[in-house]
């Protein structure tokens, strides 16, 4: 049905905490982050009596709070979702969800390409949507991210392309791969990513009609 999903890189054995504590952490330490990003990003607007200098230290804060507020999003449903609530609804709706949280970050409307007649899936939107937006604000470097979906064998797939930033923290990386990779685990969506050439993850999602959950090949 779809490649075996590779081995994710930077973040090895050591990274695993298996104490009941650590997911709480994590958010604990996002949501942190993202209060001190945001108290930085407002002093920098008090300060633009000097706009040569602050004009780009300013969209650096921007996109570094963007990454901090993805990061949050996708850390939520790992610490909500004990049973993942399943709804019916076709890939547009998703797809529209997905575009119009990647436009609210800055980034371009995403390309998209549904192939014809595809049935609905059913799928936890609440971990699924994140997912596909953190993925996607990893991998882009100011283009248009590429949506698609096709049935492969009783299965939907969700593919996401985006051209890979040559500067992109390959750790922070690294760290949000493994949180969707845990995160899709726990509601049953397999996934795979590709770091070269360009930036690309795959979701295999059920369909409607779908009684378990598909399993790449």
């Amino acid at each position: 049905m779809g490649p075996t999903p590779a081995p994710l890189e930077g973040v090895g054995d050591d990274d695993h905490d298996d104490h009941d504590d650590f997911e709480a952490w994590l958010i604990s330490v996002h949501h942190e982050v993202g209060n001190h990003l945001a108290a930085i990003r407002f002093a920098a607007q008090l300060a633009r009596d000097d706009p040569g200098s602050l004009r780009g230290s300013a969209r650096a804060l921007d996109r570094a709070a963007m990454q901090a507020g993805s990061l949050l999003a996708l850390s939520r449903p790992l610490l909500l979702i004990d049973e993942p609530e399943l709804e019916v609804m076709p890939v547009d709706t998703l797809f529209e969800l997905v575009g119009r949280e990647l436009v609210a970050q800055g980034l371009p409307t995403p390309q998209i390409d549904v192939e014809t007649a595809l049935p609905p899936i059913r799928v936890c939107t609440e971990a699924l949507q994140p997912a596909i937006t953190a993925v996607a604000l990893r991998g882009a470097a100011g283009e248009a991210a590429r949506l698609r979906a096709a049935l492969d064998k009783g299965a939907v797939m969700i593919g996401l392309e985006v051209e890979a930033e040559a500067d992109a923290p390959e750790r922070e990386r690294a760290v949000v791969l493994r949180l969707v990779e845990r995160l899709m685990d726990r509601c049953e969506i397999p996934f795979a990513v590709r770091t070269r050439p360009s930036f690309s993850a795959e979701f295999w999602c059920r369909t409607a009609t779908s009684p378990r959950a598909p399993r790449p090949a």
